[in-house]
């Protein structure tokens, strides 16, 4: 009994302790580690989870309103226009009259819009390579605040001398109806609607009808 007691002691001399209490804190830390590791990946599983439904909720906003927005397009009517026939104002005679081009908006949306300001002008070119040559003009941008409902049409037109259309239906010249059309929709955002035509008159075998075609691309016919 004497010597179990003397030994005792002994078992627990202070580097044996120093070294007992270092294993204990080595293993302490590691189960920290461990611990803190998992942590970090399920806060950071959460975070990626959060990320991916925020995109997913912007990118279904951006759909709605995409979906639900004013999409307003500008386009020319068919020659000449609705027909009218309009007596020059300084020659009641027949052989000085103008005829009317109309040009229309109409919105596809699903929701108003507002137009904001328009601008449309017709130029003449000897050939189609000087229509595309630099960019289009629109000539005076006319301020408005007009409201476009869905569905709804609007518009106004332009006179021109049928004596401008005898080298245009010879092909001798070219007729081009540049457009642009700035409008804001129901959220807010702003959008620009750009359009162009040219006046095509058959000669020869030629098939083709008579009338306004689109002309000059997506650099002068697009949507924002």
């Amino acid at each position: 009994m004497d010597t179990i007691l003397f030994h005792i002691p002994a078992l627990f001399t202070s580097d044996r302790i120093i070294a007992l209490a270092t294993v204990v804190y080595a293993g302490v830390t590691i189960v920290m580690f461990f611990s803190i590791r998992s942590q970090a990946k399920a806060t950071h599983r959460q975070a990626d989870i959060a990320a991916r439904a925020a995109r997913a909720a912007e990118k279904s906003t951006e759909t709605l309103v995409s979906t639900e927005r004013a999409w307003v397009f500008g386009t020319i009517e068919p020659f000449p226009g609705d027909g009218t026939i309009v007596p020059d104002s300084d020659e009641v005679s027949h052989l000085l009259k103008v005829v009317r081009v109309n040009y229309t908006l109409t919105n596809y949306g699903h929701t108003p819009a507002c137009i904001t300001a328009i601008g449309v002008k017709h130029h003449q070119f000897g050939n189609l390579e000087d229509a595309v040559t630099g960019p289009p003009d629109y000539g005076q941008i006319v301020q408005v605040c007009n409201y476009l409902a869905p569905g709804k049409v609007g518009g106004s037109f332009f006179l021109m001398a049928p004596n401008d259309f005898i080298p245009i239906n010879r092909q001798e010249k070219f007729l081009i109806i540049c457009g642009i059309i700035e409008y804001e929709d129901v959220y807010g955002n702003c959008h620009t609607t750009k359009f162009c035509f040219d006046y095509h008159h058959p000669l020869g075998l030629d098939m083709r009808p008579a009338g306004f075609y689109r002309f000059g691309g997506k650099g002068r016919n697009n949507q924002t």
